[in-house]
Formats: C-alpha cells, sequence, structure tokens
C-alpha cells in the first residue's frame, strides 16, 4: 500500500510499534494510565472548593486518591493486555500471519469498550471506596459526602472520553497494519462510534459537568456567606475565584477536546481528498488512511475497496490487451507464412545469350 504521511504523531507511533511490536499495547496502556492523572485533579480541586477542610484532611484526601488512582490504573493496564489478546498474537506473528475478522472487531471496538471499562473501574475502585474512606479514616462529615461523590463523578466522566480520544489516537497505526494485510472484511466490521455519538457525548458531558461544578460551588459558598460567624465579601470572592478556576478548565477542556474531534474528523477526509487527486491522476496504487473509526473511516474503507477494484480491472484489461495482441501477432504470422507457401517457390532466373 502505498503511503503519504506527513503528520509526527503517524512517525511517533508506527516507529513505537514497529518496535515494541506485541508488546506496544501494554506499554502504550502505562502511558495513556498516567497521563490520565489532571482529572483526577480536577475531581480534588472541586473537593477543596465545596468541602471545607483542614489541611491534615486535604493531605490525607490525595494521598488516599493518588493510592485509589493507582490500583485503577494497574486493572486498567491488565484490561488492556486481556482484552487485546488476539491483537497481540498477530502482533507477534506478524508480518507471517493474516489477520482473522475476530482482529479486526476487538481492534476496531477496543477505544469504547476500554472507556466503557474505565467508567466502571474508575467508579467502583476509586470513587466509591474513595468518599467512602474518607468518611471512616479522614473524617469528613456526612454532609460533605454528596460533593466527593459529584467530584469523583465529574472525574469519571473525563477520564473515560479521555481514554476513548487517546485510545482511538494510539490504536492508528494498528489499524494501518490490519488494513494493509486483508482489507476484504474491513467494511462490515469497523466496529467505532459514529461522529455525532461523539460530539453528542462530549458537548453534553462538558455542558452537565460544568453546571455541576459550577452550581455546587455557588450553593456551597452562598451557605458559608449567610454563617454567623463568615465574612461574606472573603467567601463571595473565593466564590468567584472557584467559578473561574472552573470556567477556564471548561474553556481548556472544551478547546482542546474540539481540537482532538476536529482532527479525527477533518483529517481523513482531507487526507481523502489527497489521495483522491492521485487516484485521479492515474496513480491506482494509492489507498486511504484509515485514521479514525467513524462514518470517516466506513468512507475510506470503501474507497480503497473501490480503488482495489479498479486497479484489478485495470491490470485485467491490460492482460487482455496484451493477450489479444499476442494472438493477433500469432495469427498475422500463421497468414504470412500461408500467403508465402501460396505463391510458391520462387522461378529461377534463365540466360539468353545474345
Amino acid at each position: 500500500m502505498s503511503r503519504n504521511r506527513t503528520r509526527p504523531d503517524w512517525f511517533l507511533l508506527s516507529r513505537a510499534l514497529s518496535r515494541w511490536g506485541a508488546h506496544y499495547i501494554r506499554r502504550m496502556a502505562a502511558l495513556a494510565e498516567l497521563a490520565s492523572l489532571p482529572a483526577a485533579a480536577l475531581g480534588i480541586y472541586y473537593v477543596t472548593a465545596t468541602v471545607v477542610l483542614t489541611q491534615t484532611q486535604t493531605l490525607s484526601l490525595v494521598a488516599l486518591v493518588a493510592i485509589l488512582v493507582l490500583l485503577a490504573n494497574i486493572t486498567g493496564i491488565i484490561y488492556a493486555q486481556r482484552a487485546t489478546a488476539r491483537l497481540r498474537e498477530f502482533l507477534r506473528a506478524f508480518p507471517e500471519r493474516s489477520p482473522e475478522e475476530a482482529v479486526w472487531r476487538e481492534t476496531t471496538s477496543f477505544p469504547w469498550r476500554f472507556a466503557r471499562f474505565a467508567f466502571i473501574n474508575t467508579s467502583l475502585v476509586v470513587v466509591v471506596p474513595g468518599v467512602t474512606l474518607a468518611y471512616l479514616l479522614i473524617g469528613i462529615r456526612p454532609s460533605s459526602l454528596p460533593y466527593l461523590l459529584i467530584g469523583g463523578l465529574v472525574a469519571t466522566t473525563w477520564i473515560t472520553i479521555y481514554y476513548y480520544v487517546v485510545w482511538e489516537w494510539l490504536l492508528w497505526p494498528v489499524r494501518q497494519v490490519l488494513l494493509s494485510r486483508s482489507p476484504s472484511f474491513h467494511q462490515r466490521y469497523l466496529a467505532g462510534a459514529g461522529i455525532r455519538t461523539r460530539l453528542l457525548v462530549f458537548y453534553t458531558a462538558l455542558l452537565v459537568t460544568t453546571l455541576v461544578m459550577t452550581g455546587t460551588i455557588a450553593y456551597q459558598k452562598s451557605e458559608q456567606a449567610m454563617a454567623p460567624e463568615a465574612n461574606p465579601a472573603l467567601v463571595l470572592r473565593s466564590m468567584q475565584g472557584h467559578i473561574l478556576v472552573i470556567g477556564l478548565v471548561s474553556l481548556a477542556i472544551g478547546v482542546g477536546f474540539s481540537l482532538l474531534l476536529a482532527r479525527l474528523i477533518a483529517n481523513p477526509l482531507q487526507q481523502l481528498v489527497n489521495t483522491m487527486a492521485k487516484v485521479e491522476r492515474g496513480d491506482l496504487s494509492r489507498r486511504g488512511e484509515l485514521i479514525s473509526t467513524d462514518e470517516t473511516g466506513r468512507l475510506t474503507v470503501a474507497f480503497n475497496q473501490m480503488v482495489s477494484q479498479l486497479q484489478a480491472l485495470q491490470a485485467g484489461l491490460e492482460e487482455q490487451v496484451a493477450r489479444r495482441t499476442a494472438e493477433l501477432a500469432r495469427r498475422t504470422a500463421q497468414l504470412e507464412a500461408a500467403a508465402t507457401v501460396a505463391r510458391g517457390p520462387p522461378k529461377s532466373a534463365t540466360w539468353t545469350p545474345s
């Protein structure tokens, strides 16, 4: 398959895949787990903004969350290993072995399957135990536990979205390897989420989490401002600061994920347009890259299959032309030989003396 890739992330990922082989999934899972820590930090910040904690309680809560997040990361790496058993077996035997349909389904469905696992895993390993242990060991009041739960759910939501987007990106070179080895069944087993689903989930999560965080912070700070010994001006300034931080974080998340989603949609289409232009000029060896597994991915697979059929048709026509040309040359030679025989042997010239 002809390649025309200029994005630096492609070279980094493809080099890592060629160097690590079957270990690519496990090592990328470890890197992805480390990058999920900002979401946990967002949850902790929300808790400190809504719950009055002593310094000891804050440090204890941070240590507790760090331990639980570490356990969740370990279980995430284990799940990534087990959920990609067929894929790792194929990468271990590559390039001698061709992929099966199960390998393609496993690869294209892995991002949303891991995102679903991440939501359940984070809820059961981090959020529920964290709220329970915060009440039992750290001494947080029962009235503050709902804010801990909201902070955990906010962090869980963005961890889930993060994992889907990052695994869709990390598996890009793997999909290209599978696509180049056996393109026949890819259209039917392309199991990624659609563009509409992605946009709906992302922007709904952004809107809901922003409103919940700012609304609960405003409610909590209003209660604190109305306390008998409170300084309303100081509490309101604190509330303004927290809401400003939440707004900036939400803006950064919105812009960042919007850019990622735009790249997952616009880049495949732009690459496909460039490939179409090369095919139009007669280069039928060009193929589109399967950057995403949504509708653009289906369009890319269908385009590749169409170009493959055109290339096979062109090769067949060229073969027929060559065969018929050879047949015509053979018949021409036969006719020339028959004509020579029909004319008979050439008459010898006689000499007449003068």
